[in-house]
């Protein structure tokens, strides 16, 4: 967190899955990019992701990037968090790896203005 802030992003942060789609509904035209940890008490990212995919279709909104967060660097989570909700996917938190998935994820997907 203190990396992101550090290098110039404001940041929100949600401590489950329904929490981050509470802050998500209260905030959507100031979230450019979701950092989804996979594993989460009460709803976890892969409930979350496809959560949010659903409400962009039935609201008809725009893409929000989403990527995929783990600690856990075992292969079986390495798999499971390249699932189709999630615009890219993260093993480490660094700020270069954030931007860069950022960035993919916004020009490879069209939603960049």
């Amino acid at each position: 967190m203190r990396q992101l802030q550090f290098a110039g992003f404001l940041t929100t942060v949600a401590n489950h899955g329904g929490e981050c789609l509470e802050v998500l509904e209260s905030s959507l035209s100031s979230i450019d990019i979701v950092l989804m940890d996979i594993e989460m008490p009460v709803m976890d990212g892969f409930q979350a992701a496809s959560e949010i995919r659903i409400r962009e279709t039935n609201r008809n909104l725009p893409h929000l990037p989403v990527i995929a967060v783990t600690g856990n660097a075992r292969m079986e989570q390495i798999e499971r968090g390249q699932f189709p909700m999630a615009s890219g996917f993260l093993t480490i938190s660094s700020v270069r790896g954030i931007r860069s998935c950022y960035y993919e994820a916004v020009f490879q997907e069209g939603v960049a203005s």
